[in-house]
């Protein structure tokens, strides 16, 4: 017998937790002895995802070492494998205003009520997405509307998918400056929504990118759109039917085609209508941006079915798929497979750049294992991260790489770069990189730093995209 939801009131919601003399106090420490690192030294932006802040949304759940367990706002069993999917609360000590100095112009007489921070779990324990919201006080009766912050980054590996993927893509030959005045356009692919971060991130800073979110479990879609903030109108529902270019320009275009079957479907709570406060609020950005209910693997698959495919490529992917278990699905990364196989034709012949999301798999070395050189059994200091990410680091490469069938040569390179803080290796694989390992690193040093002034990066992408490279072997 499946378990009935537990939908928790969402606004508001960390009122009670803690009282505003602590979040004054804390504001006033961080201002005192931590605010300088909050800016980047190279263009000085504010950073609202700096990981100073991470005791406020790292919760006790797991033995972790956060203030508090927050408050649940969302509680739902999943139905694809990802266990219980909650939602946490925790008050944030900035005011929303300072991390999206915009917003002060969109509200428009409205008044932000609230800054908390919203964390995505599976089982209680997983950390699975973070998001900083601002509460905004409705008009003409309507509830108060949630707005993710669309510049806040706070996991570390999302800031370094991010730094690798755009650094590579801007080595390999788009011009990310076009495109982030809106004068070229970028198609991107995620798969795996999380709390809409990513997506939004992007779309907030490249004023012509297209993206396309993937996300199998319709609860996970139900949190991002009811307590984390993400527009609640991005998501359709794709029919099985569908597929291929035809199905694309369904998605793509300002209204919905009724033939094809493709529908609108809004998890509002209230309202199957996106409210005049969220319209003013987020202004064209969602329209840059279509969610699709539907298996990664299928849609990957489907898309190939229409032959007039050609000239509609994928110039950036984002692979962030994982389960209740903590482990990336198998389908992902078979050599050979539908995925692999599919995206190999999806990605631009040229340019074309995905990232991946992996953990490693076998456990760091102590100092002294270090120090001698003598490491516990199952420990290669020669693998990236362990085994399985070996394995799965060379499926990708040679799937995408060789994407010229009658060529024996690899066509771009495939890195590994190790993610700050945490336990997360990004994958990439491009298209349009070619060089040794020292001429690869300095191309997307210059390229990050490039690209921190021109699309005002808060968070130092230079630092980012060579810690840890290593070509995959």
């Amino acid at each position: 017998m499946a378990q009935s939801a537990r939908m928790l009131p969402c606004h508001h919601a960390v009122g009670g937790l803690v009282g505003q003399p602590y979040r004054s106090c804390y504001g006033r420490f961080l201002s005192l002895h931590a605010r300088s690192s909050l800016f980047d030294s190279r263009t000085g932006a504010f950073d609202p995802g700096n990981w100073v802040f991470s005791p406020e949304w790292w919760g006790t759940q797991g033995c972790g070492w956060g203030r508090n367990p927050g408050t649940t706002v969302f509680e739902q069993p999943s139905h694809k494998g990802n266990g219980l999917v909650s939602v946490t609360a925790h008050p944030a000590s900035s005011s929303g205003l300072e991390d999206w100095p915009e917003l002060s112009k969109l509200l428009q007489g409205r008044q932000v009520t609230s800054c908390e921070w919203r964390v995505l779990r599976f089982n209680h324990e997983t950390r699975q997405s973070v998001a900083k919201v601002v509460v905004v006080e409705g008009q003409d009766y309507e509830e108060p509307y949630l707005v993710q912050v669309p510049s806040c980054l706070a996991f570390e590996y999302l800031k370094s998918m991010v730094s690798v993927g755009l650094s590579s893509i801007n080595c390999a030959g788009l011009n990310l400056e076009l495109v982030a005045q809106g004068k070229s356009k970028m198609r991107c692919l995620c798969i795996g929504l999380g709390g809409g971060s990513l997506p939004l991130f992007l779309a907030n800073k490249l004023q012509g990118c297209f993206m396309e979110v993937v996300e199998i479990d319709k609860t996970v879609i139900s949190a991002a759109t009811e307590c984390m903030g993400f527009p609640k109108n991005a998501f359709k529902v794709l029919q099985q039917s569908d597929h291929g270019l035809s199905l694309r320009n369904a998605l793509e275009s300002s209204f919905v085609q009724e033939g094809l079957g493709i529908q609108r479907h809004s998890y509002a709570k209230y309202t199957n209508d996106v409210s005049h406060t969220a319209s003013s609020l987020w202004g064209k950005l969602p329209d840059r941006i279509i969610g699709v209910e539907a298996d990664g693997v299928a849609y990957v698959r489907n898309l190939l079915k229409d032959i007039g495919l050609k000239g509609q490529h994928y110039d950036l992917a984002f692979i962030d798929a994982y389960d209740g278990k903590d482990d990336v699905p198998s389908g992902f990364w078979n050599r050979g497979g539908p995925f692999l196989t599919g995206l190999r034709d999806l990605l631009n012949p040229h340019h074309g750049t995905a990232v991946v999301n992996l953990h490693t798999d076998s456990l760091p070395p102590s100092f002294l294992e270090r120090i001698r050189g003598e490491f516990g059994p199952g420990f290669d200091p020669h693998l990236p991260g362990g085994k399985q990410l070996q394995e799965i680091s060379q499926m990708y490469r040679d799937e995408l790489l060789w994407c010229q069938r009658h060529s024996n040569a690899l066509k771009g390179a495939a890195f590994t770069v190790a993610v700050p803080r945490q336990q997360n290796i990004c994958l990439v694989v491009s298209r349009g990189i070619i060089g040794m390992k020292s001429c690869i690193v300095q191309n997307l040093t210059s390229a990050a730093c490039y690209l921190e002034r021109v699309l005002d990066i808060p968070f130092p992408m230079s630092k980012r995209v060579a810690r840890g490279f290593k070509l995959v072997p």
